[in-house]
């Protein structure tokens, strides 16, 4: 079967800290990337820049709260980057 999509991302998100994952598909065969980050505008950037690096198409969030999904969207998905 084909997967649907090559390259996708889990973010769970805590209170100081990002625990990141990408999967994607490499000849077939699924490889896997973690990376944590922290939760500074800094960080955040650098979290974007890291997916688009592994050309990531769709991007799952895990969340406690409202609050912190709402900083996730302003910081990662309204960059106007090919993230959803």
């Amino acid at each position: 079967m084909e997967p649907v999509y090559r390259c996708v991302a889990g973010i769970d998100v805590h209170k100081k800290m990002l625990a990141v994952i990408v999967r994607r598909d490499q000849d077939g065969q699924p490889q896997y990337e973690k990376r944590k980050f922290g939760t500074t505008r800094k960080e955040i950037l650098a979290l974007a820049a890291w997916l688009q690096h592994w050309q990531v198409s769709e991007v799952v969030i895990a969340y406690a709260s409202q609050l912190h999904l709402r900083w996730m969207v302003r910081y990662v998905l309204d960059r106007r980057e090919p993230f959803r």
